[in-house]
């Protein structure tokens, strides 16, 4: 067991080693990233919602309330949602978080695993779907 003390010092440590990470954490209220537009590293959110119509290479990790992804993800999705999460474009690797409601109308190459009130797949999810819901509709053929 740490004492209080030396765990109250690591705390401050670790923080202090996070400081670049968080200074490139995106939190504008609304993140939009246009169609045209491109992010070429991992994006980190956290905004009251999101919509990405453009691309990013790399992961999104995502934090906010209601969330579309219109465009593509090369890497993971990794997401936490008060609202809702709707994937109409295309997200090359994994999906995995919590959300209230999930819906997958695009396609997603990896697996899916969610925690949420409602799940729809009416697209593509090319892997594996672990879910922990409410309710779950599954449409694609």
């Amino acid at each position: 067991m740490i004492p209080n003390g030396r765990r109250i010092l690591l705390s401050v440590a670790f923080f202090a080693m996070l400081a670049p990470v968080v200074a490139d954490v995106l939190t504008p209220a609304i993140y939009i990233l246009e169609a045209e537009e491109a992010e070429d590293e991992d994006a980190y959110v956290a905004a009251s919602s999101a919509r990405v119509d453009g691309t990013i290479n790399g992961d999104l990790l995502i934090a906010s309330g209601a969330i579309d992804i219109g465009g593509v993800v090369t890497g993971d999705v990794f997401v936490l949602s008060h609202s809702r999460l709707r994937i109409t474009g295309t997200v090359e690797g994994s999906v995995r978080g919590a959300a209230r409601e999930v819906e997958i109308a695009g396609s997603v190459g990896g697996d899916v695993a969610v925690a949420t009130v409602a799940l729809d797949i009416d697209g593509e999810v090319a892997r594996d779907v672990l879910v922990f819901a409410g309710s779950t509709t599954v449409s694609y053929t």
